[in-house]
């Protein structure tokens, strides 16, 4: 019998590409965009949100797109942003010894609490981070209203009766 060194970093490898592929499998499944060949998987885009004073900033690294490839939409309290980078076509030339750089399709919906204004949203997209400013509504502030004197009640006031 031979003994064999137990390594946990290696079962702790195992472990992870194992919840990857149940993760991906079951959470993929729901994350499906329409393209121009139908239905097809979309991957999770991780994002920052950070609130401000002025609204909401979200920052997402989509390295290697285009800003035309990047479609950002809102709607009903949800800001969706997509990003497609088509797949490479196979070549004659050579093999794969490793790929790791993701093709196909990112989707990320943020729901956004408060009232925005849409009409002022604005993205920029510099070295492959997209930045989207959401700025929302003031608040409405109290207005204080002054209680003034009718017509009538300033007419009884300033004659005033006289009894003899």
């Amino acid at each position: 019998m031979a003994v064999v060194r137990w390594d946990p970093f290696t079962e702790l490898t195992t472990m992870t590409r194992a919840m990857d592929r149940i993760l991906r499998d079951s959470v993929g499944s729901q994350l499906l965009s329409e393209g121009s060949g139908g239905a097809r998987p979309a991957s999770y885009l991780p994002v920052d949100v950070r609130e401000t004073q002025s609204g909401y900033e979200i920052q997402c690294n989509l390295a290697g797109f285009k800003p035309e490839e990047v479609e950002i939409t809102y709607s009903d309290g949800v800001l969706s942003i997509e990003a497609q980078r088509q797949t490479e076509q196979k070549t004659d030339e050579g093999r794969w010894l490793q790929r790791e750089v993701f093709q196909g399709d990112w989707v990320r919906r943020i729901s956004l609490p408060g009232d925005i204004k849409v009409e002022e949203i604005a993205a920029s997209f510099d070295n492959g981070v997209l930045t989207v400013s959401v700025p929302i509504a003031p608040k409405a502030q109290p207005v204080k209203i002054s209680v003034g004197r009718t017509e009538s009640q300033k007419k009884l006031g300033s004659t005033g009766s006289t009894k003899s």
